[in-house]
């Protein structure tokens, strides 16, 4: 991944911090932000939806960085009652979670005027409650 901006280090209160949890770091947004979060020396758990290879790929980017520990695991935000234990999983793997960046989002081609009520709550549910949890 090309760099196209800096990044500034995180500040100084902020330092402490020693992990992170990245939902949708299998690319786009979350894949930067959990590259940029390891850059700063944090482990780095990722999760991706059905992209697997690219949370592998986003893992072997910031395994090029060196010193720092990533998790991978699958995580579908439209089932939350998996959610807890994939990140009590993570807490479990990295000695906890200090941070959590909540990038998985999804979204509809049909126009919300259009859309049943389950589509919209699929929506919902994983741009919403998601982070929630």
């Amino acid at each position: 991944m090309a760099d196209s901006a800096p990044v500034m280090p995180l500040p100084e209160e902020q330092q402490k911090l020693r992990t992170a949890v990245v939902t949708g770091a299998d690319s786009g947004i979350g894949r930067a932000v959990a590259v940029a979060l390891a850059r700063d020396g944090l482990d780095v758990g990722i999760t991706y939806r059905s992209d697997r290879e690219g949370a592998e790929g986003t893992a072997a980017e910031i395994g090029r960085l060196g010193s720092v520990r990533t998790e991978v695991r699958q995580l579908d935000l439209t089932d939350l009652p998996s959610a807890p234990a994939v990140i009590d999983e993570f807490a479990e793997a990295l000695g906890g979670i200090d941070v959590l960046v909540n990038c998985a989002g999804t979204g509809s081609a049909t126009r919300v005027e259009d859309m049943s009520f389950d589509e919209w709550r699929e929506v919902l549910s994983v741009d919403l409650d998601g982070p929630f949890l």
